[in-house]
């Protein structure tokens, strides 16, 4: 990316978020966006999206979290009907940081955190290393998949890594790292469709948020 359209960049994002979320540091800001942007096929609203952000202390890595059962979101109530037909489910789990470029450590936390997290047999009162939120969010799509384990659902899930900015391409290690924790989501659930993505600065504009409160 350029010094100017880093420049720009920033300059949209501030201007949003003094618009949407002034109490939002710059920071926080940022993974509301970039969560807006893993998600917006969906069409979430604003707190629908901020309600997945489990960024904190003992996060694990993780800044966002959603599930989403033949494209509508799945809350903390895992209401939904049972569908007659095999359903499609979709994990999002989204690291955003504004920090230059991509870590290795980073995906370590991701790989760590899938193997507890999204175990269906963990028991989260074992794993305190763990934040209530990141639990709370990460049981959703273990309930939701257990619930419609006897349909069969289609199971995809999408690591986004986001950065702000980057010094260049991603590194090979880096590569080989997210090819290890798409090798432990898919020996949690064999048939999922893994992907782990990398973005830098999501796009620049006019991939905007549409977001308003």
């Amino acid at each position: 990316m350029s010094g100017n359209a880093e420049i720009i960049l920033n300059d949209v994002l501030e201007a949003k978020r003094s618009e949407i979320a002034p109490e939002k540091s710059p920071n926080e800001y940022f993974e509301i966006f970039t969560a807006e942007q893993a998600v917006k096929e969906f069409e979430l609203s604003y707190e629908e999206i901020e309600n997945g952000i489990v960024d904190g202390e003992h996060d694990g890595g993780v800044d966002a979290i959603y599930t989403f059962m033949n494209g509508e979101l799945v809350d903390e109530e895992i209401s939904f009907q049972i569908p007659k037909k095999a359903p499609d489910v979709e994990l999002i789990i989204i690291q955003s940081k504004s920090a230059n470029g991509f870590s290795e450590s980073a995906l370590n936390n991701l790989i760590s955190a899938s193997r507890h997290l999204l175990s269906l047999s963990e028991e989260y009162g074992n794993l305190p290393q763990y934040n209530s939120e990141v639990k709370a969010k990460a049981d959703i799509f273990r309930k939701t998949y257990r619930r419609l384990a006897a349909k069969f659902p289609t199971l995809k899930i999408k690591y986004i890594y986001a950065a702000k900015r980057s010094t260049g391409d991603v590194h090979q290690n880096l590569r080989l790292k997210a090819d290890e924790l798409k090798q432990v989501a898919r020996s949690l659930f064999e048939e999922a469709v893994v992907e782990v993505l990398f973005w830098v600065t999501i796009h620049t504009p006019p991939f905007l948020p549409r977001m308003k409160r």
